[in-house]
């Protein structure tokens, strides 16, 4: 008790510390793991740590993690501290490490662990303590250590451990494991080869029996097996295997009743003689399921009579035993229900071996070497699941399961089957699964009919053509595998192309369905030409409304409009596969019938111009695996909304650069696997950098092993390791910004004084105002005036004769004019400033010259500040005329005064002037109170409009209404709702209403409107009728308003206008309403009512002028637009110089150059001018050394070619990129010498583009290209030229010709020259060689001279010779009329790979007869016989293969 209660408290202070403990947030970038991705997005967290060379547990891991696999590491030790606050774990994977030592209490926190895999380990001791806290542990694999020693208390809290395997350990003491049998749970235990000498129960001192059901031993030491105590009663099975050696056992159980509960027996290899198998299987009463694994049968002949003697017995298992001849004992064995032959070298089953059997339900004898389908199946009619995969049979007669009438499953995988008859499986009615894989099928008939089966395989066979309707016969279908060179899955499609089933099917077309089918696999092998298989198409049409995952995978090639045409028959898909289907991105519209797609595999597809409409229609994808897809870039992502894709996988791709913007696209993200990529280490990845370390959702598996391909000093090092700080100091970047700001500037600028230089202004001066208001208010100062009076010079006579005699004279005002009480000198806005301050009111005295005069309108605009900033009664309107309300629409700041003051009219006071003047002294003595007693322009106010509800009831009594009109009735528009139960009104008449906020909705419900009048409404725009959907309006009637300008296009709206008036309207007679002037003059169907009269309004300089009269040519004369555009222009002009220079001038350096060797090309061509050397030798600085130890020597002292090298040739003080392109053009050839140096080099890659150009112009072989080291073809995806050219180019390889310089010099001589001879297709047959050499007069000859022996230098010279002589001839090979070559011409041919036939004075001595001269160090290559040059001439030149020894 004190035990389970010290346990109880421990775990409960477990709980609460780990609950301080627990860290919520996540990272997502793992150093050495990855979160494995779920497809339940609230599935618990798992990790897969394993294969990572890890040393120690991360640190970085989530501890919230539910599942850690660690295998196949480093680690040595685990630490206390190693997986602290991970309680919430349940499986622990720590398999194949090289752990040596666990500190105690190193599973303290792991409370809820279930499963604990330490084997193959380096374990020796269990010491106490070590597995403290497991209290919950159900498993625990302690195999393959070298565990010698547990200590007693190793275990003891292990309360609920089930499983114990403690095999292939040192434990050599039985008493080793008697506290693992005092465990409560304790269930099974494996202590195969250990190093036990015995087991006997008499040696384990137990308090009480164990719950051990099944018992595993073995070992190269152990004798003896006793059990003489009960110790064991619930023990089920028994296990005995053997490790090394063959022991005899001894089997020492006295008393049956011990093992009165053993049902299960399995054994492996001969570890008891036949004596003492039969003493066991006879002491075995409950026996149900015996195993014999790897005896020899024939060596146990009375073995199987004992077995079958047995009554309870009912599955036996016979792996690898050999039954050769007892076949036929097995009759005896009629109790069974499963019997398990596999592996047993079984050529037959003799007829009557199975046939008493009547009870079996499972037989498995696969893997066998069966010719046929024994006899006595056919006499099994209980046999359920029956298993004969690898075997040998060839073909199924219609007898072979004529009675298997229960057959639920068949396998038949990887036999040689070529035909099934529709006869065989008919009485199979209850056959559920059907594997026919891997057999030699030619056809599959479509006249079967299993309709239970469920699962069918029929992949790996040889069938040329298979459809959909073949399968008609399954209706319970669910999952299918199949295997064909051509695939119908429907027909006569692509023609049809609508959303609804119902409307895609032509009613002559046959509609079948398999109505389970939900997993569909084909694998394509075409073996011959569709052209003949296309024409089984058929009209019949499957429907697959069940299907949820298809898998297409092409093993050579296909034709992706199969698939196409088959996904609309899966409406429900959820999984999609195609790997290597597509040699292209599909089309758009592949997946318009899928919405339902969460899931889609392509890959090994061409995926670098996916259009990104592909993924429009599969809203719901959640997983897209790109995977060696050729993906260039990720940006199509941002247009194809995939909104809750989570799982994103594009490994072995071209993905260089990453922006990490593309990532907003995709909110759901959670996993994103980039792994195999050529990724560029700068500054353009800095974001995707910056964004992998910093984003709390997206976890990016493996990211911290991404490596770098570019620039090549940064190769192989790590992408996450590049200083993104670096970044933000790049001085280019930052001159860009700079020079991109200031030319923004200067365009700001541009347009600000062109269009909005007054606006300027005047804020300036209100702010100016603000600040003098501000400065006043501090300083107390009083009113120096009671009024400003603002007035235009043309009023100055009314202001002296009418308005200062009266308040100046009589009534005692002291008044401001500016003419009078300006400072001299002081600028004109600060006298205004200082005016209007200065004084308690202002008097604007407004007439039409004060509307038209620039320092009247800063007067009223600078006096409306005022009067808006101190919120006082400030300000006094006087109008000397009556101007008409539209007449202020241009003067927006006074028509709004006028809206909400009282003002005063001398043209209405003109009969009573006492009145007026009154006015204005009852004016200047009121207070600050604002008041808004007096109407705009017409008088007070007491007018209230009608409530809208009333007018709404009102229509809702006299419908239907055809014609209604409304005057001085509203204060506001009609809403939408007014008129929705007139829809008859044809005559609409609103006048006096304030439009200003006119919406179209209001004459949606009247579409037969023809006539409509709004005079005297405000209205300033006509585009509420582009949506009015008055299509029927013939009359419209707008005097009387504030329309200024008037958009032409308003009028396509309106169909049926035929009368239109807008008189009285203020006009601007400027290019805004060019279009309406010319739609007037021209259109041929609406009258424009007094169009002639309309009068201009604005701008003031056109003020009276006629409408019609404004010449619209102008417009397209404006100055100022033009000097905007121009400005434009130089400054974009100037931001794109900007650009160019910081990031694309070497590119344009390289075009021009590019251009000129165009044109030096060109001019060479006309001057047909010999080239001055044979090759110009690109290489690099770094490399130069090899050019000249390697390349010299050969090429010009021995070869003796005229080679052009930049330090020795080029002239000095000429441009660099002129030197170039007079060597390149200059010689026959170039000759680039590649190396990594090479590709970094600038000039390196000025020149090989240089001669990439030539090459391309010319059409000619003139580039060679020479690889110094070996160089990844990934690495060479950054240089796009030299990647080009090596993908459909020969090269030469410096490292792979090491071990055959010779074979390489020759190779790049045949480059060099001019034109290679014409060659046989194929080599000479060996007799055509011999005739070659007799021809010759040097069959059967051996050169036996030694190394030392050389030729004069006169030799090699003379083969020099006598090899461009060949060469200017062009001589060739030449067969004679019997295949036989004369030996001139074999001369000539050998001279051309560098070999010389010489033929010195005749002497004595045949070894001198036949000497060959092999230019390389001047020096005699002894060749065994002539026949082996005349071979490696004819072969190196025909396919390009070498058969020299190695002395030459």
């Amino acid at each position: 008790m004190a035990t389970v209660r010290h346990l109880s408290s421990c775990f409960i202070l477990r709980i609460l510390v780990l609950v301080v403990y627990f860290n919520p947030s996540l990272p997502y970038v793992l150093k050495n793991c990855t979160i494995r991705y779920q497809e339940n997005p609230t599935a618990d967290i798992s990790l897969d740590c394993a294969n990572r060379k890890i040393e120690n547990v991360p640190k970085d891991i989530p501890k919230d993690a539910v599942a850690m696999n660690l295998n196949n590491n480093w680690m040595k030790k685990i630490n206390k501290e190693d997986f602290l606050g991970m309680s919430k774990l349940i499986i622990l994977d720590l398999t194949s490490n090289q752990i040596a030592c666990v500190d105690q209490g190193s599973f303290i926190d792991l409370i809820f662990l279930k499963t604990l895999y330490i084997g193959n380990n380096k374990l020796n001791d269990l010491i106490s303590n070590m597995f403290q806290g497991l209290s919950n542990l159900t498993g625990l694999f302690l195999n393959n250590n070298g565990i010698q020693v547990i200590h007693r208390r190793a275990f003891q809290f292990l309360i609920s451990l089930q499983t114990l395997d403690l095999g292939n350990n040192r434990l050599q003491q039985i008493t080793n494991i008697q506290p693992i049998l005092q465990l409560p749970q304790i269930k099974m235990l494996g202590l195969k080869c250990n190093g036990f000498s015995s087991f006997e129960t008499k040696d384990l001192l137990l308090n009480q029996s164990s719950s051990l059901k099944e018992l595993d031993i073995s070992g190269d030491l152990l004798k003896v097996f006793s059990i003489t105590t009960p110790i064991f009663p619930y023990l089920r099975r028994i296990e005995f295997s053997m490790c090394l050696y063959y022991k005899d056992l001894q089997w020492d159980i006295p008393e049956k009743w011990l093992l009165r509960n053993i049902s299960h027996l399995y054994l492996e290899r001969p570890i008891l003689s036949l004596e003492g198998i039969t003493k066991v299987l006879k002491s075995l009463d409950s026996l149900k399921h015996l195993r014999l694994n790897a005896l020899k049968m024939r060596v146990y002949e009375g073995l199987l009579s004992t077995i079958c003697k047995i009554p309870t017995l009912r599955k036996l298992d016979l792996f690898n035993c050999h039954i050769d001849n007892l076949p036929v004992k097995l009759a005896l064995c009629s109790q069974l229900t499963e019997l398990d032959m596999r592996k047993s070298d079984i050529g037959e089953l003799p007829q009557g071996s199975l046939q008493s059997m009547k009870q079996l339900r499972s037989l498995n004898i696969s893997d066998n070497q069966l010719i046929k389908v024994p006899h006595d199946i056919r006499s099994l009619s209980s046999l359920e699941i029956f298993n004969l995969n690898y075997n040998y049979i060839s073909g199924l007669t219609c007898e072979d399961f004529v009675n298997t009438t229960h057959l639920r499953a068949l396998y038949l995988k990887r036999n040689r089957i070529s035909q099934v008859d529709e006869c065989v499986f008919l009485n199979l009615e209850n056959l559920k699964v059907l594997d026919l894989s891997f057999n030699q099928l030619m056809t599959f008939e479509n006249n079967l009919a299993l309709p239970k089966v469920e699962i069918l395989n029929v992949n790996h066979n040889d069938i040329a053509f298979l459809k959909m309707l073949d399968f008609l016969g399954f209706q319970s279908l669910k999952q299918l595998d199949l295997g064909t060179a051509f695939w119908d899955g429907m027909t006569q499609r692509s023609s049809h192309k609508v959303n609804k089933l119902e409307n895609i099917i032509p009613s002559h077309e046959t509609i079948w369905e398999l109505k389970h089918l939900e997993n569909l696999t084909i694998e394509f092998n075409p073996q011959k030409p569709f052209s003949s298989l296309q024409s089984n198409y058929s009209r019949d049409i499957v429907y697959l409304k069940a299907m949820k995952r298809f898998t297409m995978i092409c093993n050579i090639f296909c034709f992706p409009y199969q698939l196409t045409d088959i996904l609309w028959t899966m409406r429900y898909l959820e999984n999609f596969t195609a790997k290597k289907v597509f040699i292209e991105a599909p089309r758009a519209d592949m997946f318009q019938f899928n919405p339902y797609l969460k899931s889609v595999t392509f890959a090994e597809t061409d995926f670098s111009d996916v259009d990104p409409e592909l993924f429009l229609p599969i809203l719901n994808l959640e997983s897209l695996d790109l995977s060696n897809c050729n993906i260039s870039t990720l940006d199509f992502l941002v247009q194809a909304n995939l909104s809750a894709l989570r799982y994103l996988k594009m490994t072995e791709n071209e993905l260089f650069t990453i922006t990490e913007t593309v990532f907003n696209s995709l909110p759901s993200l959670t996993y994103l696997d980039l792994d195999n990529n050529p990724f560029i280490c700068n500054c353009s990845n800095a974001g995707f950098i910056q964004w992998v370390k910093n984003n709390k959702q997206t976890q990016v598996v493996n990211a911290h092993r991404y490596k770098c391909s570019l620039p090549v000093d940064k190769r192989e090092s790590l992408l996450l390791d590049f200083d993104v700080q670096s970044c933000r100091d790049d001085g280019g970047f930052l001159y860009f910004i700079s020079s991109t700001c200031l030319v923004v500037l200067t365009l700001l600028t541009s347009f600000i004084y062109h269009f909005l230089r007054w606006h300027l202004t005047y804020t300036f001066h209100l702010f100016l105002a603000y600040l003098y208001d501000i400065q006043r208010r501090k300083k107390g100062e009083p009113h120096q005036f009671d009024a400003f009076v603002s007035y235009n010079v043309h009023d100055e006579d009314w202001v002296y004769r009418e308005m200062l005699p009266v308040l100046e004279g009589q009534q005692g005002w002291r008044l401001c004019l500016h003419h009078r009480d300006f400072q001299p000198g002081k600028p004109i806005m600060e006298n205004i400033t200082d005016a209007i301050y200065g004084s308690r009111k202002t008097i604007c005295v407004i007439s039409r010259h004060y509307l038209q005069s620039e320092w009247c309108s800063r007067e009223i605009q600078m006096a409306s500040f005022r009067l808006f900033d101190e919120k006082k009664d400030v300000l006094i309107l006087l109008f000397l005329e009556e101007i008409p309300s539209h007449h202020l629409s241009p003067y927006y700041r006074i028509r709004k005064l006028v809206k909400k003051l009282t003002y005063l009219s001398w043209h209405q006071a003109a009969q009573n002037p006492g009145v007026f003047w009154q006015s204005v002294h009852r004016a200047l003595q009121t207070e600050d109170a604002l008041t808004e007693n007096m109407d705009l322009l017409t008088g007070p106010r007491g007018y209230k409009p009608t409530d809208f509800d009333t007018v709404k009831k009102f229509l809702m009594t006299v419908t239907p209404a055809e014609k209604f009109t409304a005057i001085n009735i509203y204060g506001d528009p009609p809403d939408g709702r007014t008129f929705k139960l007139t829809p008859q009104l044809k005559s609409l008449t609103l006048v006096k209403t304030d439009f200003l906020t006119i919406k179209h909705k209001m004459f949606l419900p009247i579409p037969n409107l023809q006539t409509l009048d709004l005079s005297e409404s405000e209205i300033k725009s006509l585009d509420f009728l582009l949506l009015a959907n008055v299509s029927a309006l013939r009359y419209l009637k707008l005097t009387d308003n504030d329309i200024s300008v008037v958009n032409e296009t308003v009028f396509q709206s309106l169909p049926s206008l035929t009368y239109l008036d807008l008189t009285n309207n203020p006009f601007t007679c400027e290019c805004l309403n060019a279009g309406f002037i010319q739609w007037v003059k021209n259109n041929k169907q609406t009258q424009v009512f007094s169009a002639h009269q309309y009068v201009c309004s604005f701008p003031v300089s056109k003020r009276g002028t006629f409408l019609l009269d404004f010449d619209v040519k102008s417009c397209w004369d404006d100055g100022s637009f033009l000097y905007f555009i121009f400005s434009t222009c130089l400054v974009v002009l100037t931001l794109l110089t900007s650009f160019i220079y910081n990031f694309l001038r070497w590119h344009l350096t390289y075009t021009f150059h590019l251009l000129r060797a165009f044109l030096y090309d060109t001019r060479k061509r006309k001057n047909v001018s010999p080239h001055q050397f044979d090759a110009f030798v690109s290489y690099n600085v770094h490399d130069e050394d090899w050019v000249y130890r390697e390349m010299l020597p050969v090429l010009e002292g021995q070869q003796g070619w005229r080679l052009c090298l930049h330090h020795r040739d080029f002239q000095p003080g000429k441009p660099i990129i002129e030197n170039i392109t007079d060597a390149i053009y200059g010689s026959r050839k170039t000759i680039c010498v590649i190396s990594r140096h090479y590709l970094q080099s600038e000039w390196c890659s000025r020149e090989i583009q240089m001669a990439s150009f030539r090459l391309f112009d010319e059409q000619k072989d003139v580039l060679i290209l020479l690889f110094l080291e070996e160089i990844p073809a990934h690495h060479l995806s950054p240089y796009y030229r030299m990647r080009k050219l090596v993908k459909k180019r020969t090269y030469l390889s410096w490292p792979q010709a090491a071990q055959h310089p010779g074979v390489f010099w020759q190779n790049v001589q045949r480059a060099l020259q001019p034109g290679l001879p014409a060659f046989p297709s194929s080599p000479p047959s060996p007799n055509e060689l011999r005739s070659i050499a007799i021809a010759t007069g040097c069959h059967g000859r051996r050169d036996t001279a030694s190394a030392s022996e050389h030729l004069p230098l006169s030799c090699c010279r003379k083969a020099g010779r006598e090899e461009r002589k060949a060469r200017r001839q062009q001589s060739s090979l030449r067969e004679d009329g019997n295949n036989l070559f004369t030996q001139e011409s074999v001369a000539s041919a050998l001279s051309i790979v560098g070999v010389q036939v010489v033929t010195p004075t005749p002497t004595n001595n045949h070894r001198d007869r036949h000497q060959l001269c092999c230019r390389r160090n001047c020096c005699l290559c002894r060749v065994e016989d002539l026949n082996c040059v005349l071979i490696y001439m004819i072969v190196s030149l025909t396919f390009k293969k070498s058969l020299l020894s190695k002395d030459c």
